[in-house]
Order: structure tokens, then C-alpha cells, then sequence
């Protein structure tokens, strides 16, 4: 399933990708690194972003283009029998749906959002009212590497004794 979202009208679209619908393209490898056959996404992705009123497409899920189309298995061919590359793109279709369920595609009629923090956070909470979703702020904990360097590269600040609270042991603990 591919379903673009109009984030500034929150007008949503889906459509389900079936066997036999789009016809695969041959990807070269300086495309995406390696030569395959695969079915393009952007047909859709383009019908769809056109019914909900978006000019332009981003999608978070979109690493070198891999989201824009699904590959079919190398044995599929244009030579191949229908019901042979009919059962070939099915089985490419359900093993991508096995993976991602859904494949979402943002869309918006401006080229560009709201940059300081301030203005996104408000975008967002504006866009959540639109979609009628809650909006949840987390800070995750800072991770850090080896050598008690946190992953941004700044030192951990040091802990000192005189600072930290007493430990207290429960009573039978021991």
C-alpha cells in the first residue's frame, strides 16, 4: 500500500499496489548501485500527490530512492511468460509488505517548512489538529560510545560524590 499525505491541508490518499498493474523498469547499477528489475512507485506516488493537491514529495522512508520502487527477483523477465512474471511481481509485492506494511509519502503545496524550533514545533502541533493525532515530545537518553564520550563527541560531565544524593538501603536489603 502507498498513501501520500498533504501535510499543509491533511488531505490523505492510498491506493494498493497489485501484480500486473505497473509494468518493471530496468534500474541500472548507477542508479541505485545494482542493475535489477523493479517496479517504479513514482507513477503512483505522482497520481496520488496530484488528488490530494501536493506539488511537492518527500518521503522518510527514501534512502537512494529504494522507496520509489519495489524490486522484483532477477529470474523476472519480459520474455517470461504472463502468469511466470505475474507470480514473480505478486511474490516481490508481498515480501515488501512483509517488510513495511505501508509505504508513506509526504506531499505539500509550499517547497519548504519553518526552520527554528519554535516555528516547527508549532507547524507540527498545527499539523496534528489537522490529523486529529496527539503530539508527543520525547528526549531520548544521550547515548554514548567508548571512553565515556557521548555520540555527538562532547565529554560526559563528571560526577561528583559531595553532589550526588545519599544511597539509602531498605531495610532486609544486603
Amino acid at each position: 500500500m502507498v498513501t501520500v499525505v498533504n501535510i499543509d491541508t491533511g488531505a490523505v490518499a492510498s491506493e494498493t499496489i497489485l501484480p500486473g498493474v505497473l509494468t518493471p523498469e530496468w534500474i541500472p547499477s548507477e542508479t541505485e548501485g545494482i542493475p535489477r528489475w523493479a517496479l517504479p512507485l513514482s507513477p503512483v506516488v505522482d497520481r496520488l500527490a496530484a488528488s490530494v493537491g501536493g506539488a511537492v514529495i518527500t518521503s522518510h522512508e527514501n534512502t537512494n530512492g529504494l522507496a520509489w520502487s519495489l524490486a522484483v527477483p532477477g529470474e523476472w523477465s519480459p520474455d517470461l511468460p504472463a502468469e511466470t512474471r505475474l507470480a514473480l511481481e505478486a511474490g516481490a509485492i508481498a515480501r515488501a509488505q512483509a517488510r513495511t506494511r505501508h509505504r508513506h509519502f509526504f506531499t505539500s503545496t509550499a517547497a519548504a517548512g519553518p526552520t527554528g524550533p519554535d516555528a516547527r514545533l508549532a507547524y507540527l502541533a498545527e499539523l496534528a489538529d489537522l490529523l486529529h493525532l496527539d503530539l508527543c515530545c520525547t528526549r531520548s537518553p544521550l547515548r554514548t560510545l567508548h571512553r565515556n564520550r557521548p555520540a555527538r563527541g562532547r565529554p560526559l560531565p563528571a560526577v561528583r560524590a559531595d553532589r550526588s544524593p545519599p544511597l539509602r538501603l531498605s531495610p532486609g536489603a544486603g
